[in-house]
């Protein structure tokens, strides 16, 4: 697991980490000695600082992302060597009990035991150097939760072929047409036969 102290830029994020404690540490004493100097030299030497504080943070940021990758490896290991380490204790236990039970004699229960002290010592081991490695890299920053930031991996990142295609432009709605008046059909009155016609008068005789 060592590897990953280089995979992840620790020692030079630890010397990065020395130079901006400094830099802070001077900032802060800066504070204190405002009323013995001209304003003007102390704002001088604040810009100064934090402009060299800002230099550093740039430099760091490229180093942070690989120490994050790393350092989710390293802890991903150590939950792995955790669970091991809890399984051979319970078949150390359940050895134990299986003696207690008469199921094995002392010689067996020796043996078996001399196979789980050994699994439980190189897991121990293991477990132990992790935890060192860890303190490494929490030596290195200024809170774990720098190292826990989540950075996007290639997969999150959508393809050419995955991206969503443009919505469709809404077709404007059809206006309704206005409805047409009903119109009454028109009846045709027929005239009566002799409508119109003058009265016809008897001839005289």
């Amino acid at each position: 697991m060592r590897e990953l102290l280089e995979q992840g830029a620790v020692e030079e994020l630890s010397a990065l980490k020395v130079e901006r404690d400094r830099l802070r540490e001077r900032l802060a004493r800066l504070e204190g000695l405002q009323g013995d100097v001209d304003p003007r030299v102390a704002q001088r030497v604040a810009a100064d600082y934090r402009q060299r504080l800002a230099e550093v943070d740039r430099r760091a940021q490229p180093l942070l992302e690989r120490a994050r990758q790393a350092y989710a490896t390293l802890r991903g290991r150590l939950e792995e060597l955790a669970q091991r380490h809890e399984s051979i204790r319970l078949d150390r236990e359940e050895i134990e009990l299986r003696h207690r039970l008469g199921e094995f004699d002392d010689q067996a229960r020796r043996e078996r035991l001399a196979a789980i002290e050994s699994a439980l010592a190189e897991a121990q081991a293991a477990r132990s150097e992790g935890e060192a490695l860890r303190e490494r890299f929490l030596a290195a920053v200024d809170e774990e939760a720098v190292l826990l930031v989540a950075t996007p991996s290639a997969s999150s990142v959508p393809r050419p072929a995955e991206t969503a295609r443009p919505t469709e432009t809404a077709r404007p709605a059809e206006t309704a047409r206005p409805t047409e008046p009903r119109t009454q059909p028109i009846r045709v009155v027929q005239p009566a036969p002799d409508a119109g016609k003058p009265p016809t008068r008897p001839m005289p005789t």
